[in-house]
């Protein structure tokens, strides 16, 4: 599945839950999604830890870059975003640290907002899953950066403190060759 396009699916539950039209990307990389939103009338928050990234979403109209770690307390208020995107920047953490990204997600999801989720699979092996040193179980040390792979079990974990509305396994094109990820759509309770 081309990936450029997935968030097409998501467009009318996004535009119900986000707050004054704002969305809250965590992680926005090369911008592809932060370009995606925006084209569709989204105000995009776009956060990340690279200044590179945050470069490249600087030139997105309706994008305002925000440098911050993930691994870190969120710089925003609580209940500030009816909609938060965190799309393959989930991954990079051990457990205990990603559970508190989780716990800032919520801080931060406003009453009933939406969280929009995508992380790599337990059969990403074209990416590292399974490969090199392990950590924790499916947490290894990939080339030089450490990656998490989830099963459906540890995305229901993932997602455990909130109502999970969707979740599937997806094969996506996004670096030139096949990537297996899980995909999910939760609200805030």
């Amino acid at each position: 599945m081309n990936d450029d396009r997935w968030l097409l699916n998501w467009l009318d539950e996004i535009n119900n839950a986000a707050t004054n039209a704002t969305v809250l990307e965590l992680g926005c990389g090369r911008g592809r999604d932060t370009k995606f939103l925006s084209t569709h009338g989204f105000q995009v928050v776009a956060l990340d830890c690279r200044r590179e990234s945050l470069y490249r979403c600087s030139h997105v109209r309706n994008a305002l870059p925000v440098q911050a770690d993930l691994a870190t307390n969120l710089p925003f208020a609580d209940h500030a975003f009816g909609a938060i995107l965190a799309s393959l920047s989930l991954h990079y953490f051990s457990w205990s640290i990603t559970q508190s990204i989780m716990a800032e997600i919520k801080r931060v999801l406003d009453r009933r907002g939406m969280l929009l989720i995508r992380v790599n699979s337990t059969e990403d092996t074209n990416y590292g899953a399974g490969q090199g040193p392990q950590f924790e179980e499916n947490y290894y040390r990939v080339g030089t950066q450490t990656k998490r792979f989830f099963d459906e079990a540890s995305v229901h974990d993932l997602l455990s403190e909130f109502d999970l509305q969707a979740v599937q396994h997806q094969t996506i094109d996004r670096y030139g060759k096949d990537k297996n990820v899980w995909e999910a759509m939760a609200y805030q309770v």
